[in-house]
């Protein structure tokens, strides 16, 4: 199921996490779990469900707290070759024929974690609220703040636009120095009250993304979020049928579709 789609961007240099699936399982088993794309480590008991933008979830930021994400920064000429192996045996019922018995890779075919690339103009996006009856006209006490290892640039972004529904957008531009090996992207809660981020994103600034959310125990959709990271939801009666639409815009959350059903008595 697609969590993130994006056009003209490499696989590892753009990334997505809504913070929904970290308990999703089929199924106990210790030694099946895969590496995720975009990982919040152990940091994922700060997920909680009082509070999301979209689905169910959210990541909860304590008081003058932060939460950093650390990854690796590579140069752009590196790239992701996977060799196959052939394996071939003779088969004494047919004269000694030889035949494919399998095709077999080694570990570099496994999908790369996220990763961005030396010298890239990126976009971070997110949305963000802060736990407070708040008549404000913006968010003022939360960041998001960018470092990397080999270089001294920082960037410190906060949030702009309109507050839609008690939730506030970032939409930032910031380049990654040629000389940084790994980035760190920190969420932070700079005042004296708790924070929540959802829908985070970063990607290649010439490039786009749409992402997806599920709901954890039926699978069905629940958001759908565009290109500037506004939702479409999607909301389903008992017996899982579409009920209603609604689309986030600037000014508020609008229902564009809604449809009833019923069946007539005998």
């Amino acid at each position: 199921m697609p969590v993130a789609v994006t056009q003209n961007s490499r696989y590892n240099e753009s990334a997505f996490e809504g913070f929904e699936d970290y308990d999703y399982q089929t199924f106990n088993c210790d030694t099946c779990s895969s590496l995720r794309h975009f990982d919040i480590g152990i940091n994922k008991n700060k997920i909680v469900t009082i509070q999301k933008h979209s689905g169910k979830r959210s990541l909860k930021i304590d008081p003058n707290q932060s939460i950093g994400l650390q990854f690796k920064v590579l140069a752009d000429t590196v790239s992701f070759k996977t060799t196959l192996k052939f394996n071939t045996t003779t088969n004494a019922c047919y004269n000694g024929l030889v035949g494919l018995q399998s095709v077999s890779v080694d570990t570099s075919a496994k999908q790369a974690s996220f990763f961005p690339y030396k010298g890239k103009k990126m976009v971070i996006s997110a949305w963000v609220k802060e736990e407070q009856d708040c008549s404000c006209i913006s968010y003022a006490s939360n960041s998001i703040f960018i470092s990397f290892v080999g270089s001294a640039q920082t960037y410190t972004f906060k949030p702009s636009g309109n507050i839609v529904e008690g939730w506030q957008r970032y939409e930032s531009v910031f380049d990654i120095p040629s000389a940084a090996t790994s980035i760190t992207i920190s969420l932070q809660a700079t005042g004296t009250t708790p924070v929540y981020f959802d829908d985070v994103r970063v990607h290649p600034f010439n490039s786009n993304m749409k992402s997806f959310v599920y709901n954890s125990t039926d699978l069905r959709l629940m958001a759908e979020l565009d290109e500037n990271n506004y939702a479409t939801f999607y909301e389903y009666d008992d017996d899982g049928t579409l009920i209603r639409v609604k689309k986030e815009t600037q000014k508020g959350i609008k229902t564009i579709n809604e449809t009833r059903t019923a069946l007539f008595k005998q």
